[in-house]
């Protein structure tokens, strides 16, 4: 049997190494939300146009930037036990964000 010490070491090390891949997993999934944003606003500012609805595409862009941040929060999630289960959830947080977006707009895009 090892000492204490050392199995609380090896756990420490675990937890420090889940630590970092959550990490890479939450900034890559916001700086893949910033950049989808942009095309969104891009599309967006083409069909309602620039003029007068500045605040709005922001808040299109800030929209994607938090869904990026929630889906990246939400790695270990399981919503169904099968093999796409990443599909499911990631279109299930993105239907609860853009609704809210959608809603408080005013229904305008």
């Amino acid at each position: 049997m090892e000492p204490i010490g050392i199995q609380l070491k090896q756990i420490d090390c675990y937890l420090v190494e889940i630590g970092k891949n959550k990490n890479k997993r939450i900034v890559l999934s916001i700086l893949t939300g910033a950049i989808l944003g942009i095309f969104c606003i891009l599309e967006a500012s083409v069909r309602i146009g620039w003029q007068g609805n500045q605040l709005l595409i922001f808040a299109l862009w800030y929209n994607r930037l938090i869904m990026g941040l929630l889906i990246g929060l939400a790695g270990n999630l399981i919503i169904i036990k099968q093999d796409w289960n990443w599909v499911f959830r990631g279109a299930s947080l993105d239907l609860v964000v853009s609704a809210a977006y959608f809603f408080t707009s005013g229904a305008v895009d």
